[in-house]
């Protein structure tokens, strides 16, 4: 993966125009988060689960990094311990990354005095629960510009039998919900 990942670095220097050099960090800020997840396998010796916390936080640290562009977001994270199976890990870190792409590229402004996204993840009886919040612009979900976006994060969320909410209300907050078993 890295060196795919060094591919799309080596495509994005010879990019003429910005829409393009957006497209390809987009593809390598995905390509990254499954390169995270096999990184944790091969650290933990685990070839089957991932812990949450950690994979999130190397996904937002990555995209805070690349995206904050003087905006200066402030982060909060709340993070319980949760172990998964590779086959809910996967689709959650790329649905992290969608949500938290979004929140990084479109939600901030440089000129706003407090930029927050907060990021927490819960661990329930038999379910854990993610939610997603940023305190910026918000969007009006029937003006939505095509793309895959939403679709990727919608069909990734059925794909682990999840829930999917979202709210728009000084900010955006976007709730998942999904089974787990010990």
């Amino acid at each position: 993966m890295a060196v795919i990942i060094g591919l799309i670095n080596l495509q994005k220097a010879k990019s003429k125009d910005r829409y393009h050099e957006q497209i390809l960090e987009e593809l390598k800020a995905k390509i990254y988060s499954m390169a995270i997840v096999q990184n944790h396998l091969h650290n933990n010796k685990s070839l089957v689960k991932v812990e949450l916390s950690l994979y999130l936080k190397e996904i937002i640290q990555n995209l805070h990094e690349s995206y904050d562009e003087g905006k200066k977001i402030k982060l909060f994270l709340d993070l319980d311990k949760v172990v998964l199976d590779i086959s809910k890990g996967i689709p959650i870190g790329l649905v992290a990354n969608e949500i938290l792409t979004n929140s990084f590229k479109y939600a901030f402004s440089e000129n706003k005095a407090s930029n927050e996204l907060k990021v927490s993840v819960k661990r329930k009886l038999n379910s854990v629960e993610i939610k997603f919040k940023d305190n910026g612009t918000g969007y009006n979900p029937e003006e939505l510009q095509s793309g895959m976006g939403l679709e990727l994060i919608q069909n990734l969320t059925e794909q682990i039998d999840g829930s999917l909410e979202i709210k728009i209300d000084q900010g955006v907050e976007i709730n998942i919900e999904f089974p787990i078993v010990d």
